[in-house]
């Protein structure tokens, strides 16, 4: 997860620099888009399957943190972000994106600095693949 939030504020970084020294192709704004995109996916993938890792499988602890990361997100996402990034746009074309990959690298940090680890679950294999199509 913390590499995941890593490329995406080097590439969120590497945008905002070039934005503010030029102005770059369309093109280039379609891809880091599909790639904060498809990166986005794998974080919020990966962060889900992460939460019962950090509060334990108790049904109870588990939808306390499950609530509590939806409250967030809507907060951040509906709320904060959108008034936010226009305030910074209209600073800069370029502010809305420096603190972006400022905020990706922050969460990279922190992520990096989680104690729990994830040890995925790998099943005992009684059959082949070819018994388990059959």
């Amino acid at each position: 997860m913390w590499r995941t939030d890593l490329l995406r504020g080097a590439l969120v970084a590497a945008f905002a620099i070039w934005l503010l020294v030029s102005t770059p192709p369309l093109w280039t704004l379609a891809v880091t888009t599909f790639v904060l995109g498809s990166a986005g996916t794998v974080f919020d993938n990966a962060s889900n399957s992460f939460i019962v890792d950090l509060f334990g499988p108790g049904p109870a602890q588990l939808a306390t943190a499950n609530s509590r990361l939806q409250a967030i997100q809507v907060v951040s996402f509906q709320f904060i972000g959108p008034p936010l990034g226009a305030a910074l746009f209209t600073v800069s074309a370029g502010a809305p994106l420096v603190v972006d990959a400022v905020s990706f690298m922050a969460a990279a940090v922190l992520v990096l600095t989680i104690r729990a680890r994830h040890t995925a679950a790998r099943p005992d294999r009684t059959t082949t693949i070819r018994a388990d199509i059959r």
